[in-house]
């Protein structure tokens, strides 16, 4: 046996960036003095040789960007992402999608709290608390342990207490909050610490405990260890280490104020009391009187200072501060949380270019991706691509942010038009000025034309709003949902898309329908501006033809608009105002030509889910009854039908309604003999029907609803009878798929052409042909017997037709 007398010093710093923290930092002294073995010399050694081992990160890699690890609310826990190329002011990482979802992942199918880790192997750690708010605030027993190669994808597992320590008090937890990851290099281990309460009186407050995790992150070691406990509820911990000082931060519960403590190792000393390695706490931290929580650490990439960020949860804002020494800390600023960035308690980390490109790999975002998607297109073939998120509005505000500072940015459902709604609105008591947008990177550079439907509720002077794509914009031209179309060359694989006002204006502004179309790879802007031209003319003239096939029918004269569908370079204003004016023709057709009302000829109405309601009648009174649907306002699903079935005698028919649907989910119609109309679908807005119910859509026009109509419209439904006809007349709206949607019915009537000589014979006399069908018409009571000079006026009077009647009787 040798006796050696060895003293050896190492003295260095080291450390290593664990999401932003220095997590391993030794200042060491090793004095031996003592009988050594050849074994026991290279144990010590080889202890030498581990702690001078290179650090897991060298110091020449580079950061690029801070990634914000977080859940978003009480009502969306799940995980989301969101990148910062300063720390302070973030985008939405996956254009506002979550990474991990709850219902995946954890036992109680809500994610809250999350903290990432980039541990010593290559993985990345994650540990947050397995709860759902929903069933109240001590319903957690456990926490989610995930790891990570790419960040994307997470295996897990769970840490149920009560299960994993049956028959010790730590079954009884009603808390094991907020959990995090620290690596103890005296212990070689990870340590996940957490915030813990029972309630079988064994720890009647929040206190702090750890355990160690396993080697490979699936599980817990052990009972529960005390970390910390300041003598009263103690939340949120959150421990960084700088310059061999270990730093915890914490929320004092029932307090609202974030304090730390530090120590020169995580444990207490062998043999010591649990917890007496820390000091006394300080004072309060935060840079603010109102409540925080959710306090995190992390050093800027530079080197330059720390940061302390917190939770404002009361306010609507996350607050930063630096400091350099982390014991004195300044305001930066209040970073709000509102749109698509609604952070709550979270982890920030330093991220490299190449793990942001792994990450987009990993969700199928990545630019070879997309290029491969697009690969494809030309000018003849373009391609409608999924690079925009959300944007139909479907999924609430994901995917979208704002700097209008409105009170509300979420989704609506009470604007028509070219709105499909839900459409995604911005609202506040006073005009504003900002934006509602979505930035989308990792796309394929060249040519593509965006879709944007825009609403502002007051028009400016036509430049201080306007719809855009990067540098692109088109300046809105209309108070009402209206669709434009912009065509942009995108260069550096990124595009921002948006609406924007520049002054205070309006104070309620929305999109919707946002798509995007790749064209090809070079600019070639002025030739799909000319392809979308040609585009827009042939679905004008669709549209103008549509309208001319209801009005011909009806007798309406279709030669001035018909001439307009041969028109080069149409417009949508030309459009829009000849469908209107031959909307305007088929009322004022149908009342002037077919004067014999038949509506006496109903009877009742068979019904189903539907109610009778007024209000909001065109006529703007409240006693004048209109038909919906019973229920199915907050459904996603319903629908509703009156339908009765009669005969009608021989003769031109036109059924007449009067109808409007909340949007294009609803789909509400009016159909008989094979035939099937449609009601409009611009909801309970617009002008149609004036009070005194004529088709009008002039500004001039007296309406209900402070002078916008209610949304109604005539519809026309022709039916030409050679016979006696029994036929099954129908109103009906369905929704298969969208929330707090209604449809509305009103003033159904039959109404027929009279029977004129003319129209039976052009010498003005009755053939023998003819004599069944009047006689048929007299018998039944249907015949116009209003007018009595057939010579001046061109009908049939009764005597006439009781003259023809015993003529043909007294026929042998």
């Amino acid at each position: 046996m040798w006796v050696v007398d060895i003293g050896i010093s190492i003295v260095f710093y080291r450390f290593v960036r664990l999401y932003g923290k220095e997590v391993l930092s030794l200042h060491a002294s090793l004095h031996i003095f003592q009988p050594f073995t050849m074994k026991k010399l290279w144990i010590y050694l080889a202890l030498i040789a581990t702690i001078l081992m290179p650090p897991i990160r060298l110091m020449a890699d580079t950061y690029t960007k801070y990634m914000f690890v977080y859940f978003p609310s009480n009502s969306d826990e799940n995980i989301y992402y969101a990148l910062s190329d300063d720390g302070f002011n973030y985008t939405p990482y996956n254009n506002g999608q979550r990474i991990v979802a709850a219902d995946t992942v954890s036992v109680k199918n809500g994610l809250r709290d999350p903290h990432i880790l980039r541990a010593h192997d290559g993985w990345f750690y994650m540990v947050a608390t397995d709860m759902k708010s929903s069933e109240g605030w001590s319903s957690n027993r456990g926490m989610v342990l995930m790891k990570s190669k790419d960040l994307i994808h997470w295996e897990h597992s769970t840490v149920h207490f009560p299960t994993k320590y049956q028959g010790t008090n730590f079954a009884n937890v009603t808390r094991v909050w907020a959990p995090e990851t620290i690596y103890d290099p005296i212990a070689g281990k990870y340590m996940v610490y957490y915030s813990l309460l029972t309630n079988d009186g064994t720890i009647t407050y929040d206190k702090v405990y750890y355990n160690y995790a396993n080697d490979d992150f699936t599980d817990l070691l052990g009972e529960p260890q005390l970390l910390f406990d300041r003598g009263a509820s103690t939340i949120d911990m959150d421990i960084v280490l700088s310059n061999g000082v270990y730093h915890a931060f914490y929320k004092n519960e029932n307090d609202g104020g974030i304090s730390k403590v530090t120590a020169s190792r995580l444990t207490a000393e062998p043999d010591s009391v649990l917890g007496s390695q820390w000091s006394t706490p300080s004072g309060k931290l935060q840079q603010t009187n109102v409540a925080v929580e959710g306090a995190g650490v992390f050093q800027l990439i530079d080197g330059s200072a720390w940061v302390l960020m917190y939770d404002c949860y009361s306010n609507g804002y996350y607050q930063f501060c630096t400091s350099t020494d982390l014991s004195t800390f300044t305001w930066v600023q209040n970073t709000y949380t509102s749109g698509a960035f609604t952070p709550r308690h979270g982890t920030v980390i330093p991220i490299t270019d190449a793990e942001l490109a792994m990450m987009d790999k990993a969700l199928g975002n990545s630019l070879e991706d997309r290029e491969e998607a697009v690969k494809d297109a030309s000018l003849t073939n373009p391609i409608l691509t999924d690079f925009i998120i959300n944007g139909e509005m479907n999924s609430g505000t994901t995917g979208w942010s704002t700097t209008t500072g409105a009170r509300n940015h979420l989704t609506a459902t009470n604007q028509g038009d070219d709105f499909n709604v839900p459409f995604l609105e911005n609202w506040d008591p006073s005009s504003f000025i900002g934006k509602i947008y979505q930035v989308v990177s990792n796309i394929p550079n060249g040519t593509y034309s965006l879709n944007i439907a825009a609403f502002v509720n007051t028009f400016g002077n036509g430049t201080q709003q306007y719809v855009y794509a990067n540098d692109e914009k088109v300046y809105l031209t209309s108070a009402t949902p209206t669709d434009y179309k912009i065509v942009v060359y995108v260069s550096d694989n990124t595009l921002e898309v948006g609406l924007c006002q520049t002054a205070a204006v309006a104070n309620w502004i929305g999109i919707d329908n946002v798509r995007l179309t790749y064209y090809c790879a070079e600019n070639n802007v002025s030739a799909v501006q000319s392809l979308l031209v040609e585009q827009q003319n042939a679905e004008l003239i669709s549209e103008l033809l549509a309208e001319i096939a209801v009005a011909e029918p009806l007798g309406v004269d279709v030669s001035s608009a018909r001439a307009l569908t041969s028109k080069v370079g149409l417009t949508s204003e030309e459009v829009d105002e000849a469908v209107k004016t031959l909307k305007v023709e088929e009322y004022n057709t149908v009342i002037s030509t077919y004067t014999d009302n038949q509506t006496s000829l109903l009877g009742n109405w068979t019904t189903n889910n539907q109610i009778t309601r007024n209000g909001q009648h065109y006529n703007g009174t409240s006693n004048s009854g209109y038909w919906e649907q019973n229920d199915g306002w907050g459904g996603s699903a319903w629908s509703m039908s009156m339908t009765q079935t009669i005969t009608l005698p021989a003769g031109e028919y036109v059924l007449k309604c009067a109808g409007r649907a909340a949007s294009e989910n609803v789909m509400a119609t009016m159909s008989a003999a094979d035939q099937i109309v449609r009601f409009p679908s611009k909801g309970d807005v617009g002008y149609g029907i004036d009070t005194s119910g004529a088709t009008n859509f002039s500004a001039n026009g007296i309406y209900a609803n402070n002078n916008k109509g209610r949304g109604w419209e005539w519809r026309y439904l022709p039916l030409s009878l050679s016979t006696s006809t029994t036929v099954t007349i129908t109103l009906s709206a369905v929704v298969s798929n969208a929330t707090y949607q209604w449809a509305s019915m009103t003033g159904f009537s039959i109404l027929r052409k009279p029977i004129l000589v003319g129209d039976i014979d052009s010498n003005g006399s009755v053939t023998i042909a003819d004599v069944p069908v009047l006689v048929r018409q007299l018998l039944d009571g249907t015949i116009v017997t209003t007018i009595n000079d057939v010579n001046e006026d061109g009908y049939l009077t009764l005597a006439d037709v009781t003259e023809l009647v015993n003529a043909i009787l007294a026929t042998p």
